[in-house]
């Protein structure tokens, strides 16, 4: 679609209304009661010419940082609850089986879980756990029994959210106050006064490199120098030495970095490798203690992409997410920021919501935001996702859940949160308000009774 459009859509369409001025902001009603809004900022800053100071959307890109995508899900006179897998292991597919689900559900992450493959810590003060727990949610849930506790340095912030339909499960942090960001000294980290601190710190406070990531970046190039990687099949890859007579020793180190828990992949310029696949700004340096704690906030400070939900005195509930490239990625507080004008852009006040109202979901590639349209016919919408470029672009096709080769892989999750609203039709066509009509002037866009 062309920019500096409005859609009308007609026919079985008819009663969805769409405001768009692609690529920084799209509206869309997708069914009663439930609005998308999608607000994009480039790097070019062509949004601060069509979104200038006195704007309703200017608040919300000023705070954003650039290629990030925020993504608003406002749904009236909401209905919610949480779905899980009753033995609490985290192989939940929210959208694998949409029968589970109403009509018209929005279904979001939900639940921090345990996704270390083999180690993390049940307390502080414990030394590192082999397998226990795995993909179980960190907190109670309504739905199971089997969940790792939270940490006591975490109980203040996280907490049980309790749906309308009287299901529950743990998640955080709270943001209805900001989180207390003050950095500790070095030595200080790993004690709880460094709870929100992701990375260890020399005495100068400086963050310290990591051995490891090293080594593994020097074995890739050492593997790509002596042996020659071949997918045979799905799931399987083959390994042909390049130097004559290493068969033995290149074996061996395949074999010893899959029983660690690494295995072979391809990166973006179609190398192999055996190193992790995350970035060295993330594996590259020594971490804290706290980044190995089930549902830890460690990385409260650092550039993530963000989750969160807000519940409103008049019954409304909104999904917030902003997804990007992870180094492009924001704070907590700062997610706390933007989900307060968000809510002000849609005409709710932040500081009106009830403590324990307002608080953060897993994020980074745990996030899932997808409209379920029609569980009979499998049709569903990807509003936004994580661990993907620019989350999910807003003219992606709707897709059934057997067209699963169009949708990128979802990450398995522990739990998932379902919002429907309670209003049975689409609001009737109304006069633009002075919102419509400012939004329609800085947007280039005629707006008129026909097309909000």
């Amino acid at each position: 679609m062309a920019a500096n459009t409005t859609f009308t859509p007609t026919g079985a369409m008819a009663q969805w209304s769409l405001v768009k001025y692609y690529p920084w902001y799209v509206k869309r009603e997708f069914a009663p009661g439930i609005t998308v809004h999608r607000f994009y900022r480039d790097s070019q800053y062509r949004w601060l010419q069509r979104f200038p100071k006195g704007t309703p959307m200017h608040a919300i890109f000023q705070l954003m940082r650039n290629d990030g995508v925020y993504t608003i899900v406002e749904v009236l006179e909401a209905r919610t609850s949480v779905l899980g897998p009753p033995d609490g292991a985290g192989t939940f597919n929210p959208i694998a089986d949409l029968s589970r689900y109403p009509k018209n559900s929005l279904v979001v992450n939900f639940s921090f879980f345990v996704h270390c493959p083999n180690l993390f810590r049940r307390k502080e003060d414990e030394g590192m756990l082999w397998g226990e727990g795995l993909h179980y949610p960190v907190g109670e849930c309504s739905y199971t029994d089997k969940f790792v506790p939270v940490s006591m340095s975490y109980k203040d912030v996280f907490a049980p959210r309790v749906m309308t339909d009287g299901s529950y499960a743990t998640t955080g942090p709270s943001l209805h106050e900001g989180l207390d960001m003050t950095q500790p000294s070095h030595g200080k980290i790993n004690t709880p006064k460094g709870r929100f601190e992701y990375f260890r710190l020399d005495h100068e406070g400086n963050l310290i490199n990591n051995p490891i990531w090293d080594s593994l970046e020097n074995s890739d190039i050492q593997l790509r120098n002596c042996v020659n990687f071949e997918q045979v099949g799905p799931g399987r890859i083959e390994a042909t030495p390049l130097v004559k007579g290493s068969t033995v020793s290149v074996k061996a180190e395949i074999e010893g970095f899959l029983s660690h828990g690494k295995s072979v992949a391809r990166r973006a310029n179609g190398e192999w490798a055996l190193a992790t696949k995350m970035t060295p700004q993330v594996n590259g340096i020594i971490k804290s203690k706290w980044a190995s704690i089930p549902g830890n906030i460690s990385h409260a400070g650092q550039p993530n992409e963000r989750a969160g939900i807000t519940e409103h005195p008049n019954g409304t509930v909104v999904s917030h997410t902003y997804t990007c490239e992870r180094p492009d990625g924001i704070s907590i507080n700062r997610q706390r920021l933007i989900m307060a004008a968000g809510c002000r852009f849609l005409g709710l006040e932040f500081t009106d919501i009830q403590p324990g109202k307002a608080y953060g979901l897993d994020g980074g590639p745990s996030i899932i935001q997808a409209m379920v349209v029609s569980p009979e016919t499998g049709s569903f919408r990807i509003l936004s996702m994580g661990d993907t470029t620019k989350g999910i672009l807003e003219d992606s096709p709707w897709i059934s859940s057997q067209q699963a080769a169009q949708v990128p892989p979802v990450r398995k999750v522990a739990n998932v949160m379902v919002i429907r609203s309670a209003r049975r039709h689409i609001a009737p066509i109304r006069r633009p308000s002075k919102t419509d009509q400012l939004i329609g002037k800085f947007r280039g866009l005629s707006v008129t009774k026909g097309n909000i």
